[in-house]
């Protein structure tokens, strides 16, 4: 994953894809970044209705959840839309 800086705010990308995973506020990236590597767990989960990536800390398995982009309901039972990945340093 990489910081990409667009003004005052900050796209957290991952490497594979080019994929937002997240946008924060440019001032709380060094924060959120330590939490996520203190997290021995990372699910990354893509919705099937518009491709937002999703990311959930602290979590191995993703049973559905609401996307943040288009709001539609995502089942984690699709093998394609799940992933669980080691935190990266």
């Amino acid at each position: 994953m990489y910081v990409r800086v667009n003004g005052d705010q900050a796209d957290l990308v991952r490497n594979e894809r080019e994929a937002l995973v997240r946008t924060v506020p440019l001032g709380e990236v060094e924060a959120i970044v330590l939490g996520m590597e203190e997290t021995d767990t990372v699910c990354m989960a893509v919705c099937t209705h518009c491709g937002a990536v999703h990311m959930f800390t602290g979590i191995s398995v993703i049973g559905a959840f609401i996307c943040r982009e288009c709001g539609e309901g995502v089942m984690g039972q699709h093998p394609r839309s799940v992933n669980s990945v080691a935190p990266t340093a």
